[in-house]
């Protein structure tokens, strides 16, 4: 294995862009009923804590059973984006242009932020060169670490306390008037990961106007607010070490020199540590974790080629220092979206086929769980119901 030398923070990241899912259902939300999924299917499990994602455009509560599922929201516009507080695992989501915040169990339900109407557009790139869409589109509400804050984005990055209160704009677009044509303006297109101390946030952004979706950037916004772009190419997953100093950038769609990245916050460089062997294998990196503080849990896959994905990744540990490959399982998947249990003792994945897998970290049973189009898997908060 060959690593780069340590390298300033001057990467583009591009990521796919967002699903917005359709709505699937009508009415305001009842009380929601337990719905057993039929035990005679599904093998025993007991997950690290309740599930909370999204259903055909619902949000949706899996039991610990790996069974017992609730829904939970019937917003008539569909749910697009979710977050679970790790305070008292309220729930936070966006659904027609507004952020809407409710109990655990969907209760209590409360606006917010409401977004304006916003005009048609033909598709998600039209929308990225809409400036209506630009400055009037909310999007990605996440909760602080600590559940006082939900930071969202809102013609830049913005936060308010968890009662709507106290918006304060952390990061601005940039200006774009109304008649002319201004490039490289950055526009914050959504936020993909806090650090766990609250201190800095990933966003991702993009240069107006934009000629992809795939032009995109990953950065990071510290306490100094200083941007740092981290990582080229592909769609980029994120994990933050375990005291909030690195960054870890895994690449699932270009392999090579890029492909796994620790990068410092402190001093604004990357170093790879994935595994790289020229003109033999490439290999491709997807939802690194931190396990402790000199070791991460992530899938990796290899290639014939930095340009072709593999079909499969599996489940392995490293070294942060990229070396002492473990592969902590045989069977390989192909990965749509993946959340590690934060004790590492395992990940939730949903495949490419759209099956939802809890696969232990080492010996046992995959163990397959009620799925159907599963997206945004977000833990609840252990210990609370």
């Amino acid at each position: 294995m060959t690593k780069t030398p340590l390298r300033l923070l001057a990467l583009s990241a591009l990521l796919l862009p967002a699903v917005l899912l359709a709505a699937c259902a009508r009415g305001a939300a009842t009380e929601p009923t337990p719905t057993p999924s039929p035990a005679a299917v599904l093998p025993a499990v007991a997950l690290v804590a309740p599930v909370y994602l999204i259903r055909q455009g619902q949000v949706w509560r899996l039991e610990r059973d790996g069974r017992t599922q609730q829904q939970i929201t019937a917003e008539p516009a569909g749910v697009e984006s979710l977050d679970v507080s790790p305070l008292d695992n309220s729930l936070v989501y966006l659904t027609a242009n507004g952020l809407v915040r409710t109990g655990p169990r969907g209760e209590d339900r409360r606006v917010l932020l409401q977004g304006p109407s916003l005009p048609p557009v033909d598709d998600e790139l039209a929308a990225r060169n809409s400036r209506e869409w630009i400055r009037g589109r909310v999007s990605t509400p996440v909760f602080a670490p600590d559940g006082s804050r939900i930071a969202y984005v809102h013609n830049g990055l913005r936060t308010m306390a968890v009662d709507g209160s106290g918006v304060q704009m952390r990061l601005p677009n940039d200006p774009i008037p109304d008649a002319g044509e201004v490039r490289d303006a950055r526009v914050i297109r959504s936020i993909a990961a806090w650090s766990p101390d609250g201190a800095s946030l990933v966003l991702i952004s993009f240069k107006y106007p934009v000629a992809s979706v795939l032009y995109q950037e990953a950065i990071i916004l510290g306490e100094s607010a200083y941007l740092y772009p981290v990582l080229r190419g592909g769609t980029a997953t994120f994990g933050w070490s375990v005291d909030s100093q690195t960054l870890f950038a895994a690449n699932p769609r270009i392999g090579g020199m890029d492909a796994l990245l620790a990068c410092t916050v402190a001093d604004g460089r990357c170093t790879m540590i994935g595994e790289d062997i020229p003109a033999r294998r490439s290999f491709f990196y997807a939802y690194p974790h931190a396990a402790g503080p000199d070791q991460i849990l992530v899938f990796m896959g290899s290639s014939t080629s930095p340009a072709e994905a593999p079909d499969q990744f599996n489940m392995i540990r490293l070294q942060t220092s990229g070396y002492g490959r473990t592969d902590l399982r045989q069977d390989g998947y192909a990965i749509r979206t993946a959340l590690w249990a934060p004790d590492g003792s395992g990940a939730l994945i949903v495949t490419a086929d759209d099956r939802l897998v809890w696969l232990p970290a080492g010996p046992g049973p995959a163990v397959p769980l009620p799925a159907a189009g599963d997206t945004a898997l977000h833990w609840a908060a252990g210990g609370v119901d």
